[in-house]
């Protein structure tokens, strides 16, 4: 992302496609890893939410974090899918607590 090419290049493109690209070949390792983990959690016997809803949350918190990260800096430039991950952990959290009680147990 690059916050004047959103702001004034209207390349609103950019708002998704650094989830795509990734600085070498072990932050894409490692990206791709920690999408497994993550994903593993909400499929299974307990399927929490369904495949679809998980694309499209997965895309949002990603392009949230790109639009979050080109207000705060704008002049950084930065790819990867670290802010959809970090959505993705925060789905998790959430599901954990709303769901303390079945734990509990």
């Amino acid at each position: 992302k690059y916050g004047p090419s959103l702001r004034f290049g209207y390349r609103f493109d950019r708002l998704f496609l650094p989830e795509l690209l990734h600085a070498n070949l072990v932050h894409l390792c490692v990206n791709i890893f920690s999408q497994i983990q993550l994903l593993s959690l909400f499929e299974g016997d307990n399927q929490l939410v369904n495949r679809y809803s998980l694309v499209l949350f997965f895309i949002f918190s990603g392009s949230g974090s790109v639009l979050f990260s080109a207000v705060m800096s704008p002049y950084s430039l930065s790819v990867g899918a670290s802010g959809s991950l970090c959505g993705l952990l925060g789905l998790w959290v959430t599901f954990i607590i709303s769901r303390w009680q079945e734990f509990d147990s």
